[in-house]
């Protein structure tokens, strides 16, 4: 009895064997409308990755050729500075102003002294008469401006009709300084120009530089600056009134 269950077994798997085998001939038939209908897989397209390549390292060798290359590569010809000084002469007379504002930028470069004396002799030109004046009224460290070159530049500024607000504006800043330090009074009524200024930065720095006035005649622009509409210039003023009266109650050594 146990012998046929274990025949009628092994009979009905071998069935259930053989079913699978021909369900999976079945599936895998190609069958074209399943095929149109279900979509293929798309193959990717990879690029290619390059690696970069390790760059050689220089030799010695390699680095005194190239040495010697730089040496012997022919070098350009310089100007000589006495071509160079006479091309700035000759610029300074040119009808374009940019050009003549840069001429004489460069003759102060390579000579000074020949720039001063073209300085004074282009005070009526517009263009000029702003680097003019920072050529007259700021000589080198530790000398003065001459009295008559700030005369001179002073008559300028009062000729001049064409000269931009900006322009005028620093040639009135530094004809105030240079006055102040030659102890001018002609440096108050400059002052007062300045603190006039639109310019915040004019009027605080002429407020700074007003200590450089005889204590009469800085005394009475201070008090008009504790009215600037800018706070920073109005504590300066009070700060420099208060320096002010300390130093005049200081007893003088005779």
């Amino acid at each position: 009895m146990g012998t046929v269950r274990f025949a009628i077994g092994c009979a009905a798997a071998g069935a259930g064997a053989a079913a699978v085998f021909l369900v999976g001939q079945w599936c895998g038939a190609r069958n074209p409308e399943v095929e149109r209908i279900t979509p293929q897989p798309v193959a990717i397209a990879r690029a290619p990755v390059e690696r970069a390549r390790p760059q050689a390292e220089m030799t010695l060798a390699d680095a005194v050729e190239r040495g010697r290359r730089l040496l012997a590569a022919p070098r350009r010809p310089s100007t000589p500075p006495e071509a160079r000084r006479a091309a700035a002469r000759s610029a300074l007379d040119s009808p374009v102003a940019d050009r003549r504002r840069r001429a004489l930028l460069e003759l102060s470069l390579l000579d000074r002294p020949a720039a001063v004396d073209a300085a004074r002799h282009r005070l009526d030109d517009p263009a000029l008469l702003e680097p003019a004046a920072g050529l007259l009224l700021r000589p080198p460290a530790g000398a003065a401006p001459a009295p008559e070159d700030a005369a001179a530049v002073e008559a300028a500024l009062r000729r001049s009709t064409a000269l931009g607000a900006p322009a005028r504006t620093a040639v009135e800043s530094l004809l105030f300084q240079a006055l102040a330090s030659l102890r001018s009074p002609a440096a108050a009524s400059h002052a007062a120009t300045l603190l006039r200024s639109p310019d915040v930065r004019t009027r605080y720095l002429t407020t700074v530089a007003l200590l450089e006035l005889p204590a009469n005649a800085a005394e009475p622009l201070l008090r008009h600056s504790l009215n600037d509409p800018d706070p920073t210039i109005r504590r300066r003023a009070k700060d420099s009134l208060t320096w002010l009266a300390q130093q005049l109650q200081k007893p003088k050594h005779h």
